[in-house]
């Protein structure tokens, strides 16, 4: 079994972050939230995380997209993406996904995050070819 991937969730909003933690908690993710932007970058640098999510709801662009840009630059290889739930347009992000879902669905949420996190991983190990038998001194 797989471990679970790390994923930060920010959002403005305290209702959102529950509804988010605990549905996406439930199997394939440890989840974290982080409701201030103080707060935000105490859990990244304390336990980094494999995928943020940003949650926009219409308010705090100049935050998701300061942060966002923030957690980049301190890592690199970490995982981004913005849930947009209402048109207004975010400038200036340099998220990896942006998914935009005016009415929340889980399970779409779920597959993207499962698609980021599938990102993350490395290449494949090289495996060795098996060596070869000789099959006459084996059957003789």
């Amino acid at each position: 079994m797989r471990p679970k991937k790390n994923v930060l969730i920010f959002a403005l909003n305290p209702m959102t972050l529950d509804v988010m933690a605990y549905v996406l908690g439930l199997r394939d993710f440890a989840i974290s939230t982080a409701g201030t932007d103080k707060e935000f970058r105490e859990k990244f640098a304390g336990r980094a995380p494999d995928t943020v999510v940003f949650i926009h709801e219409g308010h705090g662009d100049a935050a998701i997209g300061e942060l966002c840009a923030w957690a980049k630059a301190r890592d690199p290889e970490v995982r981004t993406m913005v849930v947009l739930r209402r048109k207004k347009c975010l400038r200036n992000v340099a998220a990896d996904s942006v998914l935009f879902q005016p009415t929340p669905n889980m399970a779409e949420l779920r597959e993207t995050l499962k698609t980021l996190a599938m990102r993350k991983r490395g290449p494949k190990k090289h495996v060795a070819a098996a060596p070869a038998i000789e099959l006459e001194a084996v059957y003789a």
